[in-house]
């Protein structure tokens, strides 16, 4: 219960109580492993290094694999990508299908700007586990960056296949289709990211650039009525979005529509 406590106020932003939460844990049972792990996240987060190299030390005996992805991530946040790739390169011969270590290898050579090593290790990533979004976006932004469009394309619907609630893997298989000329299903996909909501910032921002998307897609296939609609919508939710402003003004629509 109180590990659960401590996550979730990890995930609120209430760091002091989940340290606190983590800390009695380990003080009453030193061997419970989650909490070490809950307290290494949290220092990094935070970026307090010398606690975390501490902690890691203890933790190294008990799980090599997860000490290695923590001072590696921590090599990261610095931007040391050849200690955090030489780190991570080390500890997969012991554990080759341990997910988080692959996903962040993949991280270190993309930040690194290796993509020929980047791309063979994201293939692998998705076969191990399809459901690993993060890496579906990854590859797919990769191929889009190497004018790959049709490669981009199948795998954003594979992706979307495997990881049916992420939006924003949604997004960017609208975003390729409508790039690639299917506006049908760009259409769909696009439609399907406003309907999903949420209300934080991000999903926000999602929803207002599928909403563009689909508006300015829209007053290319005639539908000018129909692009109105999604870009008065769009300035109702995010009044500070210009581009929607001025497309308005370009199509003579400033003024509400007569009905």
């Amino acid at each position: 219960m109180r590990h659960h406590l401590a996550v979730l106020d990890r995930e609120d932003g209430h760091f002091p109580n989940a340290e606190n939460h983590w800390r009695t844990i380990l003080d009453e049972s030193p061997e419970f492993h989650p909490a070490r792990l809950g307290l290494a996240e949290l220092y990094l987060r935070q970026e307090r290094w010398p606690e975390l190299e501490t902690l890691l030390a203890v933790l190294e005996p008990q799980a090599p694999v997860d000490a290695a992805v923590f001072r590696a991530r921590m090599h990261l946040a610095r931007k040391e990508f050849a200690l955090a790739r030489q780190l991570l390169e080390n500890v997969l011969p012991q554990a080759p299908h341990a997910i988080t270590a692959n996903v962040f290898l993949s991280h270190v050579l993309l930040q690194a700007g290796d993509e020929s090593t980047a791309e063979p290790l994201l293939q692998r990533i998705v076969r191990l586990d399809p459901g690993q979004a993060d890496s579906w976006r990854n590859l797919i932004v990769l191929y889009r960056r190497q004018n790959r469009l049709p490669e981009a394309i199948a795998a954003a619907r594979t992706g979307c296949w495997h990881c049916a609630h992420d939006a924003d893997l949604l997004l960017l298989q609208g975003a390729l289709l409508q790039e690639g000329g299917d506006w049908s299903n760009a259409e769909s996909c696009l439609l399907r990211v406003i309907e999903m909501g949420g209300s934080d910032g991000s999903a926000r921002q999602r929803q207002a650039t599928a909403r563009h998307r689909l508006a300015s897609m829209y007053r290319r296939m005639g539908r000018v009525r129909e692009a109105v609609a999604h870009w008065r919508a769009l300035l109702a939710e995010s009044p500070d979005f210009p581009e929607a402003r001025g497309c308005l003004e370009e199509c003579g629509a400033a003024q509400p529509l007569a009905s």
